[in-house]
């Protein structure tokens, strides 16, 4: 698993857009109207990128019969995390390592 750790809007999005767009692996994002930037961010840049998904397309009533995506590209980790868990984190650890 890569890490992109970088300020905001110094193109964290930008750069799984076209990493989506050249693996066809999909996003996921935390928000419906996240994942609709995404889908606007792609269109403007001129890039086809798989339909992204947030955490409910996984985990709701929406992943009923959706045979989930092998691979994932996911922006903005800590929002994703806290709305699978739905609590704020405060602090997170992690150790660098290749995950298959």
């Amino acid at each position: 698993m890569d890490i992109l750790n970088l300020e905001r809007g110094k193109g964290k999005t930008t750069y799984l857009i076209m990493k989506s767009h050249m693996t066809q692996i999909p996003i996921l994002t935390a928000t419906i109207g996240s994942k609709d930037y995404v889908k606007i961010e792609a269109e403007r840049m001129g890039l086809d990128i798989p339909e992204p998904l947030t955490v409910k397309d996984l985990t709701g009533d929406n992943a009923r019969g959706r045979i989930k995506p092998y691979r994932l590209l996911v922006d903005e980790m800590p929002a994703v995390l806290q709305t699978v868990l739905g609590v704020t984190i405060d602090t997170a650890t992690m150790t660098e390592r290749d995950l298959v």
